[in-house]
């Protein structure tokens, strides 16, 4: 029987010189085939299957093996049955819930585990390179459009559409590439995945909404942090190894069973703070002078470390004063509010036990720092005869460790993180500024990414509104997260004196490069004194500029 058949994606031809399916070019009578059975090859799976020629053109008879297919290969005759849809249109643009995606992704590894076996590389890929049928993901395979690269050379006509290649392959250094370089775009497969439904579309977009995951999805594992930077590191050598090692770690964080018991845990704690060296030196200049003998009157952070031994309960709680207060001034906002909280602990740490009880402290704390700080105001101002604007403020994290569990509350910009060996370093909390409430909010990328005051904090203790010729202390509500913890865990928190200064390039400009730069000293210095871990921190930061106060409390969980 003697048929046109597209020599590139093997589907019937009509009267026409482009392929209705694929859009190629084909002149007709060149695609002519005479056979009476098709033979359906893929040679580097080395499977080769024949199916008669009313099955192949009719009924639609499909490779069932293997889970990609080349096209760029005309032996290859592969038709997507008629039920079948990519990847992409499979998701749309829905939230995918946590078992979802881990179905699609251990998918996805299975598929990247065959490529790494034939010592293929990716040069580049989307999810409508993914195609399923029924809706079952069992049946997912890579229908791949691009040629792959061997030997290490690239293929420049790689592009087919908006697609993620490895930097490798961008900056086409031949000699870089490696199974790496398919870690690298099966993380970013992962991140759209997980980012479904914000319509991102940008690279710099996925990245940044990737970074802080815990505003964006906080219904993820907070280690998919570490994870995805694992993937993603644009140094390649800083990324996982293979896809098998890719796929050990991501079983371990979904299969991990997390110690639940309400056992006892002991925690050793230090905090630590500098003025900055370039933030004093600016102090002193402003001044007139080269010297002040009291360096900390121009530190505003605070920070906390009290224990009530009795009943092995601890308090962490790290203040950064708002530097731009036209009323008052951050370091005054940050020690009314240590002072409220030293009281209250004293106080009440034998109420401390739960999440409602902590709820409840942090809420009463918060509440008095911001009347006391009106309180304040009012006698450094006739509010009668002026409207007062820029009054004093603090951010505050407040974390309270009973037996084997963490309960924190995060306000403002600064950060906390924790630490272990199996999980690298993971952020737990957001800044709250007005690009993440924007964005949070549904506003597009391109309207606030370069908008004017978009890392302007809003939410922080302190601050106030005039109404009706009076002052009112601000009021929000607050949010207590928990974690449990093991022994082995170190916990960071920090102020941005530390994250915008971790690292030589400017903290907005690569948000990784924080976490990997804060990684690596505390691997370095992990078995260290807390003394130690502290002052390498900080001599980092004023490294690498020191332009704001560097405070830090470091916390080991034994047993």
């Amino acid at each position: 029987m003697v048929v046109n058949i597209c020599p590139r994606c093997g589907k019937l031809l009509k009267d026409s010189k482009y392929c209705d399916s694929c859009g190629n070019i084909v002149n007709l009578g060149e695609g002519i085939q005479e056979y009476e059975e098709c033979t359906l090859t893929n040679k580097f799976y080395k499977i080769k299957s024949k199916v008669s020629y009313e099955d192949f053109i009719f009924h639609r008879k499909t490779i069932e093996n293997p889970q990609y297919v080349d096209e760029e290969k005309e032996e290859i005759y592969f038709l997507k049955k008629e039920n079948s849809k990519s990847l992409h249109q499979y998701i749309g643009d829905r939230k995918l819930e946590l078992n979802e995606i881990n179905k699609i992704t251990m998918r996805l590894i299975k598929i990247f585990k065959e490529l790494a076996e034939e010592k293929l590389i990716i040069s580049a890929i989307n999810l409508e390179d993914f195609w399923l049928n029924k809706d079952d993901i069992e049946t997912l395979k890579l229908f791949n459009r691009r040629r792959f690269i061997k030997n290490k050379v690239i293929v420049d006509n790689f592009d087919y559409g908006y697609s993620i290649s490895s930097p490798e392959v961008l900056n086409k250094v031949e000699e870089k590439l490696g199974q790496e370089s398919n870690v690298y775009i099966f993380g970013r497969l992962f991140l759209q995945l997980i980012l479904n439904n914000f319509g991102i579309l940008s690279d710099d977009e996925e990245m940044y909404y990737g970074y802080n995951l815990r505003l964006f999805r906080g219904d993820l594992p907070y280690k998919f942090h570490n994870f995805i930077m694992k993937c993603l590191n644009i140094t390649k050598e800083k990324r996982f190894k293979s896809i098998k090692e890719l796929e050990e770690s991501y079983k371990y964080l979904i299969e991990e069973k997390y110690n639940v018991e309400n056992t006892k845990l002991k925690v050793k704690s230090l905090g630590s703070t500098n003025v900055g060296v370039n933030k004093l030196k600016k102090a002193l200049r402003d001044m007139h002078i080269k010297k002040y003998e009291d360096e900390n009157q121009f530190n505003e952070d605070m920070f906390l470390v009290m224990k009530d031994e009795k009943r092995e309960i601890t308090l962490l709680a790290l203040g950064d004063g708002v530097s731009t207060a036209k009323l008052g001034s951050g370091k005054e906002a940050s020690s009314i509010l240590r002072k409220n909280i030293i009281e209250a602990f004293k106080e009440k740490a034998s109420l401390l036990k739960d999440e409602i009880s902590i709820k409840e402290f942090c809420s009463k704390v918060i509440a008095k720092s911001n009347i006391d700080i009106i309180e304040s105001i009012k006698t450094k101002v006739d509010i009668t005869k002026e409207t007062p604007s820029g009054i004093m403020a603090t951010t505050l994290i407040l974390a309270v460790i009973v037996r084997n569990k963490m309960y924190y509350t995060s306000i403002g910009d600064s950060r906390l993180f924790i630490y272990s060996e199996k999980d690298g370093l993971n952020l737990l909390n957001y800044e709250d500024n007005v690009m993440n409430l924007k964005l949070a909010n549904g506003m597009a990328w391109d309207k606030v990414v370069n908008s004017e005051g978009r890392y302007a904090i809003t939410r922080y203790i302190g601050g106030g509104s005039f109404k009706d010729g009076n002052l009112y202390p601000r009021e929000f509500t607050i949010s207590i997260h928990c974690l449990d913890l093991e022994p082995g865990q170190i916990i960071i928190i920090c102020s941005d004196g530390v994250t915008d200064y971790i690292n030589k390039s400017y903290y907005n400009d690569d948000l990784w490069k924080v976490t990997e730069s804060l990684e690596k000293i505390i691997k370095e210095n992990k078995e260290k004194s807390l003394d130690v871990l502290n002052n390498k921190i900080i001599t980092e930061a004023n490294l690498n500029g020191g332009g704001d106060n560097i405070t830090i409390i470091t916390s080991k969980v034994l047993k």
